[in-house]
C-alpha cells in the first residue's frame, strides 16, 4: 500500500516537461456542489455568536491563558462557527446567486473545500441558557457550514454506559470528498485534501484554543474505525465521486489540561440505526482520474 502512494506522488509531479494531469479547463455545469446536507435527519439550528468571545489573539502564543468555558452546545457551536463555519460571502456586482459563493474560516486549496466534519457526542450536551442551542443527545452529528446547523446521524446503541468516557471530551471526524478537488486540480487531488485536512485541523485547534480547550489528532486509529463512528461506511451505492474518504478523528477536551486517550473509549461508542441520505455533490461528470481513485 505504501508502495501504491509513492508511486502515486510520484506520477502526480510537475516536471519541466510538462505538468501532472488536470482537467485543462474548469467545466464549469460538472462543479461539485460545495456543501452536502443530510436529508430526513433531525435538524438543530446554532446560533451564531462569535461577536461575544472577548478572548485575546494572544492567548494562541501561549502569552495568556484563558479559563476554559464548559463543553455544552453553546461552546460547540461557537467552535464550529470559528473553525469549519462561513467567514463571508461574495457575489459578482448586478448578478444573481448563481455568481455567488462562500468564504470559510479554513484555508482551503482553490476556495473547494473537499472536507466534511462530524461531532461525536459521548454525552449529552445542553444549551448553557434555554436560548443559545439546543439541547444535543449523545450520538453523531453532521456539521452543515453553510447553514450552521447539526444532522443528527445516529444515536449510540444501548450497550456498556461510556462513563469511563470524561464528561469534558468529544470528538470530531474529518471525511473527504476528494471530487470537489480534482474538478480543478485533476489527478493531483490526493496532495490537495491531505493539505485541507491539515487546514481544517489547525483551524479546528485554534479555535479551541481560544475557548481555552486542548485538541488531539488521534493518529492511531485506523481508516475503518473512523468510517464506522462517522457512518460514511453506509452509503454503499454512492457513486466513486461522491463517497466520503475517512481522514483523521480528534479529541477535543475541555478540561483545560490535556486528557490521555484512552482506546477503549471508543470501542464503548457503537451507531445505532443510521439516519438520512447525503445529497449528492456531483452535478455531471465527463472525466475520470482513475490513478486518483486508486490512491
Amino acid at each position: 500500500m505504501l508502495s501504491s502512494i509513492i508511486d502515486y506522488h510520484n506520477a502526480t509531479k510537475h516536471r519541466l516537461t510538462g505538468y501532472a494531469a488536470g482537467p485543462g479547463q474548469l467545466e464549469w455545469a460538472s462543479q461539485p456542489v460545495p456543501f452536502r446536507l443530510f436529508h430526513g435527519t433531525q435538524q438543530f439550528q446554532l446560533p451564531l455568536q462569535a461577536d461575544r468571545l472577548a478572548t485575546e489573539v494572544a492567548v494562541l502564543h501561549g502569552e495568556v491563558t484563558v479559563t476554559p468555558w464548559p463543553l455544552s452546545a453553546t461552546s460547540l457551536a461557537l467552535l464550529l462557527e470559528l473553525s469549519l463555519g462561513l467567514a463571508a460571502w461574495k457575489q459578482w456586482p448586478g448578478q444573481d446567486d448563481s455568481h455567488r459563493w462562500a468564504l470559510r474560516c479554513q484555508p482551503s486549496s482553490g476556495n473547494l473545500h473537499p472536507m466534511e466534519a462530524y461531532l461525536l457526542l459521548p454525552h449529552a450536551q445542553p444549551a448553557t441558557t434555554a436560548a443559545d442551542a439546543p439541547m444535543l443527545a449523545a450520538g453523531v452529528y453532521h456539521y452543515f457550514s453553510r447553514d450552521h446547523l447539526l444532522s443528527r446521524r445516529c444515536f449510540w446503541q444501548q450497550g456498556p454506559a461510556p462513563t469511563a468516557i470524561p464528561t469534558t471530551l468529544c470528538f470530531m471526524g474529518l471525511s473527504a470528498l476528494s471530487w470537489r478537488t480534482a474538478w480543478k486540480y485533476g489527478e493531483r487531488a490526493w496532495r490537495y485534501v491531505h493539505l485541507d485536512a491539515g487546514h481544517a485541523m489547525a483551524a479546528v485547534r485554534y479555535a479551541a484554543t481560544l475557548l481555552g480547550w486542548s485538541v488531539t489528532l488521534l493518529d492511531s486509529v485506523d481508516d475503518e474505525s473512523i468510517e464506522r463512528l462517522l457512518g460514511i461506511n453506509q452509503n454503499a451505492a454512492a457513486s466513486q465521486q461522491d463517497r466520503e474518504i475517512p481522514v483523521a478523528l480528534l479529541q477535543i477536551d475541555s478540561s483545560g489540561a490535556p486528557t490521555p486517550h484512552q482506546p477503549e473509549w471508543l470501542e464503548q461508542l457503537l451507531p445505532g440505526d443510521w439516519l438520512g441520505q447525503g445529497s449528492r455533490i456531483t452535478r455531471q461528470s465527463t472525466v475520470d482520474w482513475p490513478l486518483l481513485e486508486e490512491a
